[in-house]
């Protein structure tokens, strides 16, 4: 069974609109990337978790670093920051897998788009009426994106 799936939940009603869950690596992200996003994000997912799994059973720092650099070789994000997030909210490699994707989808890994100039490489907090959020530090900016999967995170 593949790490990183789609699964349409069932519908429910929501201001008279039938409404779709997308689930991804066992988190929901509806709210965060709607269709067609959610197919974008879960393939990148499957991809990375591909390249990475591949090469240990161990995920390190240094394989993190080595693959953002590969897409974007200006990126300020580390591996470190990916890895204390994920054991700071108690989330799996799947999250880490997740996130990347999100990332790499929203700011090439903070270095395109507004995330890019606002320490907010996953664009959490920000919408579509111009509302930005500044995390101050790019560790604070990939925790957001962790702490916004550990409150969407699907119970088993």
């Amino acid at each position: 069974m593949p790490i990183a799936v789609i699964e349409l939940a069932g519908h429910s009603k929501n201001r008279g609109r039938s409404m779709q869950k997308t689930i991804v690596n066992g988190f929901d992200i509806t709210s965060y990337a709607p269709p067609p996003h959610a197919e974008i994000v879960s393939n990148q997912s499957v991809y990375i978790e591909k390249r990475l799994v591949g090469i240990s059973d161990f995920l390190l720092s240094f394989q993190i670093r080595q693959f953002i650099v590969a897409r974007a070789p200006y990126s300020p994000l580390t591996g470190k920051m990916f890895l204390t997030s994920r054991d700071n909210h108690q989330l799996g490699n799947p999250a880490v897998w997740l996130a990347m994707a999100l990332i790499q989808q929203d700011t090439m890994y903070g270095t395109l788009g507004e995330g890019a100039d606002l320490h907010n490489p996953g664009n959490v907090g920000d919408d579509d009426d111009g509302h930005t959020r500044d995390y101050g530090t790019w560790e604070n900016g990939v925790d957001a994106v962790f702490k916004w999967l550990a409150r969407h995170k699907e119970s088993v």
